[in-house]
C-alpha cells in the first residue's frame, strides 16, 4: 500500500462537492470545524453552484476535484456532501499528480466511488462523515477522523449482536456504502479483495434491493475471497421483515452461514448521527467475541 503523509496543524485542507449540490451554511460550519482543529481550508471554485440536481455541470464538478487532486499543498480532500455524480468523473479523472504527490481524500455514501478507485492504485483513503452531517454529527465522528488523518491509533468496538460470528482476523480494511460496491462490480477486479476485511452500509432501500445486491457480490465470487465482515448502519429502510419475509439481518448475513469469518453488525459508521471514521486500505485488527467488536488502527 503506498504512504501518504499524515496532516499536521497548519496543513491545508481542500473542500469540494463532486456529486448533489449543496448549500453554503454547510461549508460554513466545516471550515469553522476545521479551523478550530487546526488545519487551513480552501474551497472549491464551483462549491456552491447547482446544475439541476448537481453541485454544477459535470465539466465544473470535475474541475474542482481535479484541482484539489492536483494541488501541491493540498493534503487531504473533503467531499461536502454525497447523494449521487461521482461515478459520472471516474473516467475522466487524471491521476498523475495524485500519483506524484498523494493525498487523503475523506467522504463516504458516494464517495466509495473515490474509495474502490484509490485501493485499486493501492493508496489508501478515509471512510468518514461529511460536512453536511457535520450538525448532526456526535463529536467522536469528528474526532476519529482528525486522529486518522494525525496517524493516531485507535480503536472502534460496537455492542454484541445475535447475528455476529465470532472470530479474529488482520487484513486491509475496504468497501463503503453498499448500492456502489454493487454498481461497480463492472469495474472493481474481484481479486481486489482477497484477504481483505470488507465493511458495508447503506440507506434508503428496499429489502429485496438488499437481497438482490447482496446475491450479486456473492456471485461475483468477493464473498469467497474476504477475511471478515462489518456490516455498519443501515438505515431508513423502506420496508419491514413483514413485507419481504426476512430482516436486513437475516439478508445480510445468509451468504455467510456456512463461512468461518469474524463478521458483525450496527457498527457505529454509516448514515447515521454516530459515523466514526475508518482508514481504508489499511491493516486493522477486527476482533468479534462474546463482548462484541472491535477494530484497531
Amino acid at each position: 500500500m503506498q504512504h501518504i503523509p499524515f496532516l499536521e496543524r497548519g496543513d491545508l485542507i481542500y473542500i469540494c462537492s463532486p456529486a448533489k449540490r449543496i448549500q453554503a451554511f454547510t461549508t460554513d460550519i466545516a471550515l469553522q470545524k476545521m479551523e478550530e482543529a487546526g488545519f487551513r481550508v480552501m474551497l472549491s471554485e464551483n462549491i456552491h453552484q447547482h446544475d439541476h440536481y448537481f453541485s454544477g455541470t459535470l465539466e465544473q464538478r470535475l474541475s474542482d476535484l481535479q484541482f484539489g487532486l492536483d494541488h501541491p499543498e493540498v493534503k487531504a480532500i473533503f467531499s461536502a456532501r454525497g447523494g449521487y455524480g461521482i461515478v459520472q468523473l471516474l473516467p475522466l479523472i487524471d491521476w498523475t499528480a495524485f500519483r506524484k504527490n498523494p493525498k487523503w481524500v475523506v467522504g463516504f455514501s458516494d464517495v466509495t466511488n473515490l474509495h474502490l478507485e484509490l485501493g485499486e492504485m493501492d493508496f489508501p483513503s478515509l471512510h468518514a462523515t461529511m460536512p453536511l452531517s457535520y450538525p448532526e454529527n456526535t463529536p467522536d465522528s469528528l474526532s476519529t477522523i482528525w486522529q486518522s488523518l494525525k496517524g493516531e491509533t485507535y480503536t472502534l468496538t460496537s455492542p454484541t449482536h445475535p447475528h455476529n460470528k465470532k472470530g479474529t482476523c488482520t487484513g486491509l480494511l475496504t468497501g463503503g456504502n453498499l448500492s456502489i460496491v454493487y454498481s461497480l462490480l463492472g469495474r472493481t477486479n474481484p481479486r481486489f479483495f482477497q484477504d481483505k476485511i470488507l465493511f458495508l452500509e447503506d440507506l434508503g432501500e428496499n429489502l429485496y434491493n438488499f437481497d438482490r445486491m447482496i446475491y450479486a457480490l456473492e456471485f461475483s465470487g468477493i464473498f469467497d475471497r474476504i477475511a471478515g465482515v462489518i456490516f455498519g448502519g443501515f438505515t431508513e429502510i423502506k420496508d419491514d421483515k413483514s413485507v419481504f419475509g426476512q430482516s436486513i439481518e437475516e439478508i445480510l448475513i445468509r451468504p455467510f452461514k456456512n463461512k468461518s469469518i469474524p463478521i458483525c453488525f450496527d457498527f457505529p459508521a454509516g448514515h447515521q448521527n454516530n459515523n466514526l471514521a475508518l482508514t481504508f486500505g489499511k491493516d486493522v485488527v477486527f476482533t468479534v467475541n462474546e463482548n462484541g467488536a472491535s477494530l484497531s488502527f
